[in-house]
């Protein structure tokens, strides 16, 4: 008989056990009992609470041991949201007693693998509980939440208690004991619960300390080892009412204090959470740029709820930090599970921020509309829109638009995708500019999948660039897996013409860049730059978070392509010869740009109306670092110019150039090895170093005269003969240009005057005449004359002249003392082949400034 009711038991067993179940309730048995190495093996246990499926206990062992009942399960899954279909039952009989409830529990031990409750699954843990009249112990061991409790008698003790905190590092841990009510769901009489949690690194960790006697107590917590105060909150309670008045609060926040008060009140505790009524209000304080600031946060009345809570929220005032100020006015309301709410804000939720938001970015007003967004747990969800207006002193103003709508976004979580433009002006450049794009964040890659911006034009100095934009070429995607990351994408930045003041111009240019990498911070580069016909040239390189370095190519290229540079004005056409480059550059915080490379010309050929420029060879090595540039790098700088065809012939003109510029005395600039045949003879300059200490000196050798003349083609005279000579030069002298300078006669010379010049002065002038006869035809033996030039450009010429005239048959010897003093910048304005000349000493024999001035004492 025994055997058939053990066989039968799933049958009958529930329906006696549903004789002390509430209403609706029932429990379902899914297999059979089996006995099993001395222990019972029990079926699947379900306790239904009307339709809904409250608790299930799934393989469950139950056996004994040295008098101690065992239960071990494999799961226990219990349905929160089915507490609420439990009928509530009117008793008049007194409640239980905590020591009644304990003299009713059974000798034994309960242990469950797996606990998990619904919805609360991230919480699932083990259960260990030792069960006895005198003691209960309880050990629960899962990945967010770990608990180790006694209770003796009424005196519960937390042995350690460690559970996740938002916006902490570590884990909030307690510990403690309490002195619990005689009846079980009552307050406990008193205790004291200390603890403690690391918010952020590198600050000290935060202490907790929960007291309370009777019906009230007081938490607070404080700076581990500071004693500062961050958190008081007073409360009392009674069997209808829990309320924290006058509570304060204060928390530092990037220099900038926090403070405030807190008040909550909680109704009707003790009839459930679905009953109760919650509701309260916290202010924040602040003072800064724009002076004091209080938001208030209220909330309530209203009912939590494990799953449905309902409470009303408003957020209102301002906040004035060190520089910002924000404004808000937020209607909402509170949903969801009390233990993870969300906010849903209503119609006309609007918040407002002006300050400074950069050290000279002045911003007018930012507007965040929040009307329909939810704010949850999960992330943030609605559309999303911003406008900005901010304005720089110094840069210009502009006008931002950003619309896009999120769902379940934070970062790296869910996904967002916005669109944004605007416009405004750059003072500088004297421009306005405009940019409008799209793009996402979904889950861990952040794409821009449009960008368009540019400028109307540049002006900067004697540039003008025309429209220049920058679009992409290919979406830009940001993957920030830490286990895969990777950043590509192509930029395409086009120029119209950028025209030069002095009247050339670039044709229209095209860079085009693409990117491969990790991330923003390390990331390798590279591509094309074009205008016109100049280039391509390769460009390549890496950032690294902290340099930016690259390099660039140019391959050998026709001169002619740069024909647009050069101004009209000028009438020069390049005919022949080709240029190559190659540079490296690097560019970092704290050090600045920094650039090196080579440019070669070769063969050069250009010709103009009255000069023609054959054989240009030119080679350029550099560096550039901190503002300053260094010709020679690995040589010096060799000009090789084969010949100038003008009124006066130059051949083989050479000059070499290293050192510094800007140049300083112990950084100087060196113009060496400067030789030009001309007139049968030489011109030549050994060096020149700037700043001058001493002056540079031209020789002239063996300059013939009768080219120079040919080549001035004056039809007043005729002089034949050679010439040498030595001009002191300076180019940063507060007066002179050439100072005691000379040039003498090499062997004798002779000088003709037209004869219809002569006669014309004989006949109009007697003496005149007669000393014009002697000088018909002059041969001079001995020449001498001493040049000074000043920065004006006047020139004084002493000369002294010792030779023999030859008039009608008799010769007389002749001594001519003859000064000369004339404005030799206007004399070149009177020669076609001086506008050149004129206009390059003009320019660069200027006083120099106070600062070289300094650097050359």
């Amino acid at each position: 008989m025994s055997g058939v009711l053990l066989a039968s038991v799933s049958l009958w067993l529930p329906g006696v056990i549903a004789f002390w179940l509430p209403d609706r309730a029932r429990v379902e048995m899914v297999g059979r009992f089996g006995w099993q190495h001395g222990q019972l093996k029990l079926p699947l246990l379900r306790y239904w609470q009307g339709n809904c499926l409250l608790v299930s206990l799934d393989g469950a062992v139950l056996g004994r041991n040295n008098g101690r009942w065992l239960l071990q399960a494999t799961t226990v899954r219990i349905d929160s949201p089915c507490l609420n279909n439990i009928p509530s039952r009117e008793s008049n009989q007194p409640a239980r007693t905590l020591s009644g409830w304990q003299h009713l529990l059974p000798t034994a031990q309960l242990d469950i693998d797996k606990v998990i409750v619904t919805p609360w699954q991230d919480w699932a843990g083990s259960v260990h509980l030792t069960l006895d009249p005198r003691q209960q112990v309880l050990h629960y061991s899962g990945d967010k939440l770990n608990l180790g409790a006694r209770i003796a008698g009424r005196e519960l003790i937390i042995q350690h208690l460690t559970l996740p905190l938002v916006g902490a590092s570590q884990p909030l841990t307690l510990q403690g004991a309490l002195q619990l009510s005689q009846i079980p769901d009552a307050l406990p009489e008193k205790g004291e619960l200390t603890g403690r949690v690391q918010v952020n690194n590198p600050s000290p960790p935060l202490t907790i300390s929960l007291k309370w006697q009777h019906q009230q107590g007081e938490l607070n917590v404080s700076t581990a080892g500071e004693g500062n105060a961050l958190l008081q909150l007073p409360w009392q309670a009674d069997n209808t009412r829990i309320r924290i008045a006058n509570g304060l609060w204060q928390w530092p926040l990037a220099g900038q204090l926090l403070s405030g008060g807190v008040a909550l009140e909680i109704d009707n505790w003790q009839k459930g959470l679905g009953q109760a009524l919650l509701s309260g209000r916290l202010n924040v304080r602040t003072n800064g740029r724009g002076g004091r600031g209080n938001v208030v946060i209220s909330f309530g009345p209203g009912k939590p709820d494990w799953q449905n809570s309902q409470i009303p929220l408003q957020i209102t005032g301002d906040s004035k930090l060190t520089n910002l100020q924000f404004f808000a006015s937020l209607p909402g309301e509170l949903r969801g599970p009390i233990l993870d709410p969300a906010i849903y804000f209503s119609p006309g939720a609007l918040m407002r921020m002006r300050g400074r938001l950069l050290s000279t970015l002045e911003v007018d007003e930012a507007r965040l509309p929040l009307a329909g967004v939810q704010l949850s747990s999960a992330g943030i969800s609605g559309r999303l829109q911003a406008i900005l207006s901010a304005r720089d002193p110094s840069m210009g103003d502009f006008r931002m638009h950003l619309d896009g709508g999120a769902h379940n976004f934070w970062p790296d979580n869910g996904l967002w995708r916005w669109r944004y433009w605007g416009q405004g002006q750059m003072k500088p450049l004297a421009a306005s500019w405009d940019v409008k794009g799209r793009g996402s964040w979904q889950d861990t890659q952040i794409a821009l999948e449009s960008l368009s911006t540019g400028f109307d034009k540049l002006s900067y100095g004697a540039v003008n660039v025309n429209a220049p934009r920058l679009t992409l070429d290919e979406p830009v995607r940001w993957q920030r897996d830490p286990e895969h990351p990777s950043l590509n994408g192509s930029f395409k930045l086009d120029a119209r013409e950028t025209r030069f003041s002095y009247g050339g111009l670039l044709p229209d240019s095209h860079l085009a860049l693409t990117l491969t990498g990790r991330d923003p911070a390390w990331f390798q580069w590279r591509g094309t730059l074009q205008a016109g016909d100049m280039g391509p040239v390769q460009v390549s390189g890496r950032w690294d978070g902290q340099r930016l370095r690259g390099q660039a190519w140019w391959p050998a290229q026709s001169l002619r392509v740069f024909q647009p540079l050069l101004s009209p004005n000028l009438k020069m056409r390049i005919q022949d010869g080709t240029l190559r480059a190659q540079a490296a550059f690097s560019a970092a915080t704290g050090q600045g740009f920094q650039a090196g490379g080579h440019f070669v010309v070769g063969n050069g050929y250009a010709r103009m109306p009255d000069n023609e420029i054959q054989g240009v060879n030119f080679s350029l090595p550099f560096r550039f670092k901190q503002q300053q540039w260094y010709f020679g790098a690995k040589g010096p700088v060799e000009l090789r110019i084969a010949g100038i065809k003008n009124q006066f012939d130059l051949k083989n003109i050479t000059a070499d150039l290293q050192g510094w510029y800007p140049w300083k005395r112990q950084q100087p600039l060196r113009l060496s090895n400067v030789n030009v045949d001309l007139m049968d003879g030489k011109l030549s300059m050994a060096s020149l170093v700037m700043p001058q200490q001493e002056a540079a000196n031209v020789r002239l050798t063996h300059i013939s005269l009768s080219k120079f003349v040919t080549a001035l083609n004056p039809k007043q005279f005729a002089l034949s003969g050679y010439v040498n000579g030595m001009l002191p030069l300076w180019l940063n002298d507060r007066q002179w240009l050439v100072h005691n300078g000379w040039i003498a006669n090499e062997g004798p010379l002779t000088l003709r005057l037209d004869k219809d010049t002569a006669d014309a002065i004989s006949s109009n002038n007697m003496v005149a005449g007669a000393a014009m006869d002697w000088l018909r035809y002059m041969e001079i033996s001995r020449s001498w004359a001493t040049i000074d030039l000043n920065n004006l450009g006047w020139l004084k010429m002493t000369a002294q002249v010792d030779g023999a005239s030859q008039f009608s048959d008799r010769k007389q010897r002749v001594s001519l003392h003859y000064t000369h003093r004339e404005n030799l910048f206007q004399l070149w304005r009177s020669l076609r082949f001086g506008d050149n000349l004129q206009s390059w000493v003009e320019n660069n024999a200027s006083l120099p400034s106070q600062k070289d001035a300094s650097d050359d004492k």
